[in-house]
């Protein structure tokens, strides 16, 4: 009885390391298509963040603008009939109105402003106490925080007609536009927004 013994081969060194090399090549093709899908991911989150942030911001100033005259009594609804609306040619924004809030009555003047500065710091600020009788006064709150989005444009447009009263004609505000751009604190994304609110109460333009 003759028994025949079959040696085993294995890899040989060029073998193994053209091995190594075809894994290597999948790991890496498998990282670069993990990395891509975790970056696109993260960029379109950050602008849905950036979308999200503008339009509630843009909501919140058309929502409190529309009240502009604004008052339950009769008698004071003239005296609550008053905007004064300031836009200068070096990117600056400020309106004041006047309405009556029954959540906070001591507070009848109400306003938003913005100025553009070229580090990049610009907000729009919302009028937060009772007692301001322009732009350069009172208390005002930012809207925003460079920390997530940054406001490179905010414009109101108004539109104007006129109406007869018993001093005579006047210029009231039947609706205006507001003009929002913003960008994420990166600069990578870019949201324009435009909104028309109507103003029921039809305020009087001031100077």
């Amino acid at each position: 009885m003759h028994i025949k013994f079959h040696s085993q081969r294995g890899l040989s060194l060029i073998e193994m390391m053209l091995a190594t090399a075809m894994g290597l090549l999948l790991l890496a093709g498998i990282s670069s298509l993990s990395l891509t899908s975790l970056f696109s991911s993260t960029d379109t989150q950050r602008s849905i963040i950036l979308q999200q942030d503008a339009q509630a911001m843009l909501s919140l100033i058309s929502r409190d603008i529309r009240r502009a005259g604004f008052h339950p009594d009769e008698n004071s609804v003239l005296e609550m009939r008053k905007i004064w609306l300031i836009n200068t040619s070096n990117n600056q924004t400020c309106i004041l109105y006047r309405y009556h809030n029954p959540d906070f009555p001591k507070q009848d003047t109400h306003g938003f402003q913005f100025t553009a500065v070229q580090n990049g710091s610009s907000f729009v600020k919302m009028l937060t106490s009772p007692d301001a009788s322009s732009c350069n006064d009172g208390e005002w709150q930012a809207l925003n925080s460079n920390r997530n989005m940054l406001i490179t444009q905010f414009k109101i447009s108004p539109h104007r007609v006129f109406e007869s009263t018993s001093s005579g004609v006047k210029e009231v505000i039947s609706n205006l536009d507001i003009d929002l751009e913003a960008t994420d604190n990166a600069g990578k994304f870019k949201i324009h927004l435009n909104q028309n609110v109507q103003l029921r109460n039809r305020p009087f333009l001031q100077e």
